[in-house]
C-alpha cells in the first residue's frame, strides 16, 4: 500500500466512523510507531491500543463482506469477481507469510470452485520444490483462512475451526468447546429440560444432592458415561473393518473407516461437517452404521460417507451419505466408483453346522400371557397406513423447499436438516430467504405440512387413549425409548421428519422476526398473507424485542386498523386464536401477549412497512390469499 492510497484511506468523511476505508493504514501507522525509537510508555499505548482494538471489527467486517461478494458468483458480477480471483499473491505473501500450509490447502469448494472454474486446488498445483507464493491465486481464499485463523488467535484458539454443517463464514474464529457444546441452553426452559433429557440418553447419571439447576447439569456433563460416549470404540462391523486402509479402485481415493468419536471429531473440524454428532455416534457405537474418510494421493480427507447395511443385512452395504468438505458435492466419478465398490462389499453370512453336527431346529418359548399393550406393535399398525397416506398428500412440494434450504436433493433434505443444530437451522433459512430460493409464503406453507400430525388425528380415538405418550410425537426430541422405536418405522420415519422440520422452520422464522432480520423483512415487504402476516406479528409484540418497532394499535385498544377490519378480542377472527396458535410454533410466550397490548399496543419491526404504513402491508396481505 503506497502513501497515495493510504492517506486517502484515512481520509475523514463527515457523518462516518473516522475510521480509516483499508484496514493497512493503521498497520503503516503502528509499524511506523514502533520502529521511531522512542519509550514504550503510557502515551504510546494510548496511540496503539485503539488501533489494535479495532482490528476484531475490521477482521468481522472483511468476513461478512467477503460472504456478500461470493454471493454474487450467479449475479451480473461474476465476471469481474472471477478476474479478481485470478490474480497472484506472490508480493503479499512475501511479507505476509503463510500461517496455514499451501501444501494442505483444499480451499473452500462452495467458494473456489466457480471463483477459479472448478481449477485443481492449490495443494495439487504445487510442484515439488516450487515457490507456494508463486502458483497461489486470491480465488484460492487461503488468505481468508488466515484472516479467521488471526481473529481465533485473539480469541485464545491456536487457529479458526470448520463451521459445522453448511453456511457462511465457513470457519467459525470463536468455536465452543464440546463441554459447552453439551451443556443445556439456559435461555428457554424447553430447550434447557432437551438438552439435560440428551445427556440422560448419552448416559449422564443425575447427581444426587444438586440443590440447583446448574449443579444437576455439571454432574451429567461430569459422567463416565458422557465421557465414553465420546470416546469409546465403535462397534466397527467386521466387512468394513477388514477393508480399511484399502484404495478404491479408479477413485484415487484410501478407505477410512472411523474407530472411535475422536476420529469423528478430527473429521469434523477439519471438514466443517457434522459427523461428529450425537446421532452418528450413537449409531457407529452400537454398529448400526460405518463412518469413513476417503483420502486423496497427498494425504488429505476429501470426503466423509455414512455406510449402512442392507436389509436383510447379508445383502451388502450402501452409501447413505457422501459429501466432500463444507458438505459440497464430492466429485461425480469418485461417488459413482465408491458406491460400487461399497455395493460390493459382502454382508455377514450366517455361519453353518460343523460337519456332522445336525442343525437343530430353533426353540421356541413357551407362549405367554402378554401383559401390558405394546406401544409400537398395536400402534405402529395402525398409525403406519395413515402417515403413508399423509405422506403422499403432502409431501411433495414441502419436500422441494425444504431441499432449497438444505441445499441437498429432496431425498436428502430432511436428513440434513435433522443433523443441524438450531443456529445453522436459522442460518439456512435465512440464507434461503435472502437467495429468493425460497418464497417466505412457500415457506410458511410447506412447514404447515405436517403429516405424522394429520395421521394421529385420525388414529382410532380408543387406540390413542391407550397410549399417554402420543402427544410426544408432535414435540421435541428426544422421545422416550418406544416412541423412537415407533418413528424408526419405515411407514412413519418420513412422515415424522417432515413434522420435525416444519416445526423447527417455523422456530427459525420466529427467531429471524424477532431479531428483525433483513431477509425475512425483504421476505415479507415482497409477499405475505393474512395468518403469516398475524402470526409474525403476534410473536413480535409477545417478545417486545429492542428493535425499532412501528405501533400498530394504541395501548388498550383491540381495534386493528385497515381494510377488512379486525378486532384483537374476536374469537371468530384471524388473531385471537388462530394467530396466537401459530405465534407459539414461532417460540412466542403468548402468555405475554395481553399485557403487552395493554403497555404498548400490537406492533411490528418498521422496517416491514411499506410507504403507507400497516394499512398498505394489511391490504397487500390480503391480495395475496392462499
Amino acid at each position: 500500500m503506497d502513501d497515495l492510497h493510504a492517506t486517502e484511506s484515512a481520509r475523514r468523511v463527515p457523518g462516518l466512523t473516522g475510521l480509516p476505508a483499508r484496514p493497512a493504514a493503521y498497520v503503516r501507522d503502528i509499524h511506523r510507531r514502533i520502529g521511531d525509537g522512542k519509550p514504550r510508555d503510557a502515551k504510546f499505548a494510548a496511540y496503539v491500543r485503539p488501533r489494535l482494538s479495532c482490528a476484531r471489527a475490521f477482521a468481522l467486517l472483511i468476513i461478512e463482506d467477503v460472504g456478500l461478494a461470493m454471493r454474487e458468483l450467479r449475479g451480473p458480477f461474476a465476471e469481474y469477481l472471477r478476474h479478481w480471483a485470478a490474480a497472484g499473491l506472490h508480493g503479499w505473501r512475501e511479507a505476509a507469510g503463510y500461517v496455514r500450509p499451501p501444501g494442505e490447502w483444499s480451499g473452500i469448494p462452495p467458494w473456489t470452485g466457480p471463483l477459479l472454474g472448478n481449477a485443481a486446488p492449490l495443494h495439487e498445483r504445487l510442484a515439488s520444490g516450487q515457490d507456494p507464493a508463486s502458483v497461489e491465486m486470491v480465488g484460492d481464499l487461503l488468505w481468508y483462512a488466515d484472516l479467521v485463523d488471526a481473529l481465533a488467535r485473539l480469541h485464545g484458539h491456536e487457529r479458526a475451526q470448520a463451521t459445522p454443517g453448511t453456511g457462511e463464514p465457513w470457519f467459525e474464529h470463536d468455536p465452543e468447546p464440546v463441554s459447552e457444546r453439551l451443556a443445556p441452553r439456559l435461555d428457554s426452559v424447553t430447550l434447557a429440560v432437551s438438552g439435560a433429557a440428551q445427556l440422560v440418553a448419552l448416559g449422564g447419571v443425575p447427581p444426587r444432592g444438586a440443590r440447583a439447576w446448574t449443579d444437576l447439569t455439571a454432574g451429567l456433563l461430569a459422567g463416565t458415561a458422557i465421557a465414553e460416549a465420546l470416546t469409546g470404540d465403535f462397534a466397527v462391523p467386521a466387512a468394513l473393518l477388514e477393508r480399511d486402509g484399502t484404495a478404491v479402485p479408479g477413485a484415487a481415493v484410501r478407505f477410512r473407516i472411523a474407530r472411535s468419536a475422536r476420529d469423528l471429531s478430527e473429521w469434523s473440524e477439519y471438514m466443517g461437517n457434522c459427523i461428529a454428532g450425537p446421532f452418528y455416534i450413537d449409531d457407529a457405537k452400537n454398529g448400526r452404521s460405518g463412518l469413513a474418510g476417503l483420502y486423496d494421493k497427498h494425504g488429505l480427507l476429501v470426503a466423509n460417507a455414512e455406510l449402512l447395511p442392507l436389509r436383510p443385512a447379508s445383502r451388502g452395504w450402501r452409501v447413505s451419505e457422501l459429501a466432500a468438505r463444507f458438505n459440497d458435492e464430492p466429485d461425480a466419478e469418485l461417488a459413482r466408483r465408491f458406491r460400487d465398490w461399497v455395493a460390493a462389499i459382502p454382508g455377514p453370512v450366517k455361519a453353518e453346522p460343523a460337519q456332522g453336527q445336525e442343525e437343530l431346529p430353533p426353540v421356541r418359548p413357551a407362549a405367554r400371557r402378554r401383559a401390558a399393550p405394546r406401544l409400537v406393535e398395536d400402534v405402529g399398525q395402525a398409525l403406519g397406513p395413515l402417515a403413508e397416506r399423509a405422506w403422499r398428500e403432502t409431501a411433495t412440494e414441502a419436500l422441494g423447499v425444504f431441499a432449497a434450504i438444505a441445499a441437498t436433493p429432496p431425498d436428502a433434505a430432511l436428513v440434513r436438516l435433522r443433523r443441524l443444530g438450531s443456529e445453522r437451522f436459522t442460518g439456512a433459512v435465512r440464507r434461503a430467504l435472502e437467495s429468493g430460493d425460497v418464497d417466505l409464503v412457500g415457506l410458511w406453507t410447506a412447514t404447515g405440512s405436517r403429516p405424522l400430525g394429520t395421521a394421529l388425528d385420525a388414529l382410532d380415538p380408543a387406540l390413542r387413549g391407550r397410549f399417554d405418550q402420543l402427544p410426544l410425537l408432535l414435540g421435541e426430541p428426544p422421545l422416550p425409548k418406544a416412541l423412537h422405536r415407533l418413528v424408526k418405522l419405515p411407514a412413519i420415519a418420513d412422515a415424522y421428519a417432515l413434522d420435525l422440520a416444519g416445526r423447527r422452520a417455523r422456530r427459525a422464522i420466529g427467531l429471524l422476526a424477532v431479531q428483525d432480520d433483513p431477509a425475512l423483512a425483504a421476505a415479507v415487504a415482497r409477499r405475505t398473507t393474512e395468518p403469516l402476516l398475524c402470526a409474525l406479528t403476534v410473536a413480535v409484540t409477545c417478545a417486545a424485542p429492542e428493535t425499532e418497532l412501528a405501533t400498530v394499535t394504541a395501548p388498550r385498544s383491540v381495534r386493528v386498523p385497515g381494510f377488512p377490519a379486525t378486532a384483537l378480542d374476536d374469537d371468530d377472527g384471524p388473531w385471537r386464536r388462530r394467530a396466537v396458535s401459530a405465534a407459539r410454533e414461532l417460540g412466542a410466550d403468548t402468555a405475554r401477549f395481553w399485557d403487552e397490548i395493554a403497555a404498548h399496543g400490537l406492533r411490528v419491526p418498521a422496517s416491514w412497512l411499506p410507504p403507507g404504513g400497516w394499512t398498505a402491508l394489511w391490504a397487500r396481505a390480503h391480495s395475496h390469499r392462499r
